[in-house]
Parts: structure tokens; C-alpha cells; sequence
């Protein structure tokens, strides 16, 4: 719910469904609760209060998590629910046999040791509680038809019009653009087979990106000067993967190797392009040294051919020079969601949790995950100077990394970097990507 709209973006229409527990409407949330003792469901409607208003899912969920893992957490009678609107995203949180529908996504707080809590795509509501009836409670001071808490088991919730668009998340979470093709096969050839655990819904709301700024400036669907959104990939060829890395396409056909420069790497800045005899200084952020070509694209001195034009290259003749690093891949879901590779992603659950992400150190990838096997804060993608490489953030049940062609998984050891080469795939939970880069660095 956005101010006078529910959370699937239409005209306010609510059912009361019969029942013995508490229903309550407020700015944003729809709450549904049962319990003996009056005490807890007053709590539980003073959390709602304080927060309601414009996307209240993910800082209701937080202090929900510290009431129930809190030193005064309630009695296990407390059964309660909660769906609320958070950015482009609808929020449920379960705890106990309450159930909850939201378009085509069904839970249960029956199906958790604790509590379920979920970012789910929007759609019609139906919030309700499960399970034998509980003994009366003392309902004075609880209802008040103005503020909209009434007596009752659920709420049913569904638009009276079409459904209108949201406003746009917030820029802590990174902005996924579609590919439009199956990761890791060739154009014209059948979908590999599922995944052993299903994908459930898309990482974050995937849709077309603004503009970006270029590299390092922590935006999230950044694919290369002049466009601002990824194009849709067809054939799995070097030269339309550049395209979509890089946002440019390919120059022209080859030209002859560099010429022969200085002794090799002064590690010089090149503020125009070119080599500078300017005193050497390190790399700044989204820097680092590299071999311009002869088209003046910056390149991994590792690389035996510029990944834009194709220029041959070689370090013992190419001059290193300090300039802005170009993308060095995208991250590739496996409902086709993309991410530009620019800069550091911390995927998860719930990963603006992190402070590195609250403070923009790191761009979050919010993961949804119907096995419920994905952690809040789950795995960190880095970037170290030209390589890309993988780290378990601390998540439950690991982190999962496959080479190429390979079936099987290893588990990245929690706080060891993995460097990630093209055309592997990481598994969180029961979702893949698969990390495409146009690099010919070995």
C-alpha cells in the first residue's frame, strides 16, 4: 500500500473474513492476529503504528525480528501476519498458522521454526489466520473501527481497477536488466534442464535501467557510455556479449598490434587517453592499470586482444597507464536478470541489512527464494583490480560454485575469495547466475 492504495497498486477494496482474531488496516500494512492474552496484540498493533506509511515492509520485518528474538518477545500463543508494501516489492511476515496468498505466491508461518518473512511481486491480497480456534480475548481497547482494527480471521485485498505503476525502490538496491535468453547455452538450442531446487520470483523487479554514469558511481544497471540499458542478447558471440557488457559494439575488424612503448608499466596516469609523464600514482576507485589499444579502450594486461575492437595485445610492448576500468562482465540470473559487473554487489534475503551496503560501499541484489535456503546477507561479488571474484558472506547454508560445463557444486569456504571466470555459475540457495565476461585474461 502507497498513502491511499494497496499493495498491489489499485483502489482500496478489502474483505473482512470471519474469525476469531484481530484485523487491523493501517497506512501500508494489513495485519491479522490471535492470541488469549490482550497484551501482546496491543504490542503488535503499536509496532504497525509506528512505522505505517509509505513502504513500511522491510522496517516493520526489522523490528518484528527484535521483538520476537528480544528479551519481552511474546508468548508462543501470539499468532500473527503482515503484508506491506516495500518499494516495488510486497512484504509478508508469518509467524505461527497464519497463512497468506499475494497473486501467485502462497506461505505459511506453519512452514518455519521461527517466522517466514518474504519479498514477494505484488498482486491480490488474502491474509488469514489458520489453525483451532483460540480462547476469547478481552477485546476492549483493541478495536476501533476508525483506525480500522476489527474483529475477525483475515483479510481478503484486491484491486477495483487495473493495477497502476509504483514508484521505483531506492537507489540501495541495484536495478536488474533482461537478457531475454537462457544463460549458459547457445542461441537455437533447447533450455537446459531445471535447477535441483526451483527458481521462485525474479531478483529484485527487473525493468529497464536509467541512464548510468559510467563505471563506479554505484549505479546498478550500468552497461557503458551513451545508452543507459542493456540490449537484448541473441547469439552467444564474443562480439554481441561486448555489446551488452560494454554497451558499445565491436569498432571494426582487427588492427595491427600496439606499437612498441617505454619499458614495460610506469604506471602513469592517462587523463586523456593516451600515455602521460605525469608522476606515477596509484589507482583511485573504479580505476586501475591497464593497456590502452590503438582505439584507446583500456584493457587487462593480461588480455591478448582488446575485448571492444579486437586489437592484438601484448604486455611486453603495450605502455601500462592508470584510467578509468571499464565493466568487466555481467552477473547473469537465472530468471535473466543482469547486473554490470562496475563495482561490488552484496547478495541476499534482505541485504540493505548490511551496513556496507546502507552506507553505498556495496550495491545490493535482492534474491528471492521460495526454499527459504537463502540467507539476508548471503554472498559479496568484489572487484580486485581486474578480477571478479566470489565470497561467502557468512550465509546458513552456503555459497555454491560450478566451472563451466561442470555438474557439480563446491562450496566456497566462508571468507575465502574465489575468483569468478567466465562461464561459472554460483548457486545461494535454490538460485543460479552465471558470471559472462568478454575477458581474455586467463
Amino acid at each position: 500500500m502507497r498513502g491511499g492504495r494497496d499493495v498491489d497498486g489499485g483502489a482500496p477494496r478489502a474483505v473482512v473474513l470471519p474469525g476469531d482474531g484481530v484485523v487491523a488496516r493501517f497506512p501500508g500494512i494489513l495485519c491479522v492476529a490471535r492470541c488469549p492474552d490482550p497484551a501482546p496484540l496491543a504490542r503488535l498493533l503499536d509496532l504497525c503504528r509506528e512505522v505505517a506509511g509509505a513502504d513500511p515492509g522491510r522496517a516493520l520485518a526489522r523490528r518484528f525480528a527484535a521483538w520476537l528474538g528480544g528479551p519481552d518477545a511474546p508468548p508462543d500463543a501470539l499468532v500473527f501476519g503482515t503484508v506491506c508494501a516495500a518499494g516495488e516489492a510486497t512484504a509478508v511476515f508469518l509467524t505461527g498458522p497464519v497463512g497468506a496468498r499475494v497473486g501467485g505466491t502462497v506461505l505459511s508461518g506453519a512452514d518455519a521454526a521461527a517466522w517466514t518473512d518474504r519479498l514477494v511481486a505484488p498482486g491480490p491480497v488474502r491474509l488469514a489466520l489458520d489453525g483451532p480456534a483460540a480462547p476469547a480475548a478481552p477485546s476492549a481497547g483493541l478495536f476501533d473501527l476508525r483506525e480500522g482494527v476489527v474483529a475477525g480471521g483475515g483479510i481478503e485485498l484486491a484491486p477495483a481497477a487495473s493495477p497502476v505503476a509504483t514508484a521505483p525502490p531506492g537507489n540501495i538496491n541495484a536495478r536488474p536488466t533482461l537478457v531475454g535468453v537462457e544463460t549458459g547455452r547457445a542461441a537455437g538450442t533447447a533450455p537446459a534442464p531445471p535447477e535441483a531446487a526451483p527458481a521462485a520470483a525474479a531478483v529484485a523487479m527487473a525493468k529497464p535501467a536509467p541512464a548510468s554514469p559510467g563505471p563506479g558511481t554505484g549505479q546498478g544497471s550500468a552497461v557503458g557510455p551513451g545508452t543507459g540499458q542493456l540490449p537484448a542478447v541473441g547469439p552467444r558471440t564474443a562480439a554481441r556479449r561486448s555489446d551488452a557488457i560494454h554497451g558499445v559494439p565491436p569498432d571494426g575488424p582487427p588492427r595491427p598490434p600496439l606499437e612498441a612503448g617505454d619499458a614495460g608499466g610506469t604506471g602513469t596516469r592517462s587523463a586523456s587517453g593516451g600515455p602521460s609523464s605525469a608522476t606515477p600514482t596509484g589507482p583511485g576507485p573504479g580505476e586501475a592499470r591497464g593497456h590502452l589499444c590503438s582505439g584507446g579502450h583500456l584493457n587487462d594486461p593480461r588480455s591478448r586482444a582488446c575485448v571492444l575492437c579486437g586489437v592484438r595485445m601484448n604486455e611486453r610492448t603495450g605502455v601500462l597507464v592508470i584510467g578509468a576500468r571499464p565493466p568487466l562482465g555481467l552477473l547473469v540470473f537465472d530468471d535473466g536478470a543482469a547486473y554490470t559487473v562496475d563495482g561490488g554487489y552484496l547478495a541476499g534475503r534482505m541485504p540493505e541489512s548490511d551496513e556496507r551496503v546502507r552506507s553505498g560501499q556495496l550495491r545490493s541484489i535482492v534474491v528471492e527464494d521460495r526454499s527459504g535456503a537463502v540467507s539476508r546477507v548471503h554472498a559479496e561479488v568484489r572487484v580486485e583490480d581486474w578480477d571478479v571474484v566470489l565470497l561467502d558472506a557468512g550465509s546458513r547454508n552456503g555459497t555454491f560454485l560450478a566451472a563451466p560445463g561442470d555438474p557439480s557444486w563446491s562450496q566456497v569456504p566462508p571468507g575465502q575469495a574465489r575468483r569468478l571466470l567466465p562461464g561459472m555459475r554460483v548457486r545461494l540457495g535454490g538460485r543460479t547466475f552465471t558470471f559472462e565476461s568478454t575477458s581474455g585474461a586467463s
